[in-house]
């Protein structure tokens, strides 16, 4: 993995190493930049529905030109002998949550450093350590629901949930208030609709104590334009429970800090669109083609048995056995 520290970023990602790098300008003297070079790592039980990721490396205070890993070791070249020592540091990510609830790193820096490493779990960030944890443990983190029961419910023009197509993708989830709540990204399934805007549904997670089987509750929703640079700061909520309108204003800047580029929700809508071509839309149309057939089968008038002597229904006057219940002469 090269490191360009001329790259604007804040953050580089290394698919084949699990790497991730984070990298900050140093406050006060001497300057100059510092960086966190971390390995993602996590439970390798398929059985195990944990998706907590570890985050273990170093705090490089130096420049470097290169890192990698061989094994368990991390090797990090620099332009020249580092003039500080490495402090190794470990984090605990909760993927779906977005948080760091624990961390080991040097006495004194835990709060600064696991700071850093929040502010830098954007959407991009969390579905690259959620894809690391979905190899790690075999998983297909992308594979849509194609159960056609599951399904009957839709038409043209429906939303759907990005979480109900993709069951194994991350759950979006933010701790708000010390209440968890989930994110529950709506798109259009329509394949020829044009409509470019999406909507963003507040669930709230029912607490262990509420007992197994307990269904989130929605608080509201926002409706935004996917099209659009960034995610707005004062958008209008739909649907809103009284009394959680500050709540869900909360919960909105949590949502915008992380999805601070909208082209990881620009993906998902179009993921959605795509199911809706290759599956929604198919199973729709094979539905609605059963139904007319019903339809038309039921409205047919029923035949009733006529006899060789009776009149013939056609209503020419003649015996059915004379008219079209004639029997052809074999030749």
């Amino acid at each position: 993995m090269r490191i360009d520290w001329r790259r604007a970023a804040r953050r580089q990602l290394g698919e084949r190493d699990s790497l991730v790098v984070l990298w900050r300008d140093r406050e006060g003297p001497p300057g100059g930049r510092e960086a966190l070079v971390l390995v993602a790592t996590a439970c390798d039980n398929p059985e195990c529905d944990c998706t907590d990721v570890t985050l273990d490396g170093l705090l490089v205070l130096d420049p470097f030109t290169d890192v990698r890993c061989e094994g368990e070791k991390l090797l990090i070249r620099h332009d020249a002998r580092p003039a500080e020592p490495m402090r190794h540091v470990t984090f605990t990510v909760r993927i779906e949550q977005g948080d760091v609830p624990s961390a080991e790193v040097p006495k004194g820096m835990a709060a600064d450093l696991t700071a850093w490493v929040q502010a830098g779990l954007d959407d991009e960030l969390l579905d690259f350590l959620h894809g690391r944890a979905a190899a790690v443990k075999r998983w297909d983190p992308a594979a849509p629901d194609r159960d056609p029961d599951r399904w009957g419910w839709w038409e043209p023009g429906a939303l759907v949930a990005h979480g109900e197509v993709f069951p194994e993708a991350r759950h979006d989830a933010y701790i708000v208030d010390g209440k968890e709540v989930l994110a529950l990204l709506h798109g259009c399934a329509t394949p020829d609709c044009d409509c470019t805007d999406a909507s963003v549904a507040f669930a709230e997670i029912p607490a262990e104590s509420a007992g197994a089987g307990a269904e989130p509750r929605t608080l509201g929703r926002v409706i935004f334009d996917l099209q659009e640079e960034r995610l707005a700061g004062d958008p209008e909520f739909h649907d809103v429970v009284d009394g959680y309108a500050a709540f869900l204003g909360r919960a909105w800047e949590a949502f915008r800090r992380r999805h601070r580029d909208l082209e990881r929700l620009r993906r998902r809508a179009l993921a959605i669109r795509r199911f809706g071509a290759t599956f929604l839309m198919p199973q729709w149309e094979s539905r609605e083609a059963r139904a007319r057939t019903a339809l038309a089968a039921a409205a047919a008038p029923a035949r009733t048995k006529v006899g060789p002597n009776e009149r013939c229904p056609c209503g020419s006057g003649r015996k059915y056995k004379k008219c079209c219940g004639a029997v052809p002469a074999r030749t």
